[in-house]
């Protein structure tokens, strides 16, 4: 199975409805998206370093960044 495919079974649905906790990551959505780090980075405007630190585990965004990246991550796909 390669990487896309598994990536494109990922479905939204494990994100969360308003006023619920969120169930899928910032990865998770980029890869929903079907987009690179470096596409993520210039299409929000966030450094890949951020991106890269947050998949990774080394840092955690705040709750409230992550839930707004990942709703626009989620809305990119539906435009497509």
């Amino acid at each position: 199975m390669n990487r896309s495919s598994h990536y494109s079974r990922i479905s939204p649905s494990r994100a969360a409805n308003p006023g619920r906790k969120f169930f899928m990551t910032i990865k998770e959505a980029r890869m929903y998206a079907n987009l690179t780090q470096q596409a993520m980075s210039d299409l929000l405007d966030i450094p890949k370093r951020s991106i890269e630190n947050w998949e990774e585990g080394k840092r955690k965004p705040p709750k409230w960044a992550e839930k707004l990246i990942i709703e626009r991550l989620l809305k990119l796909t539906d435009e497509k």
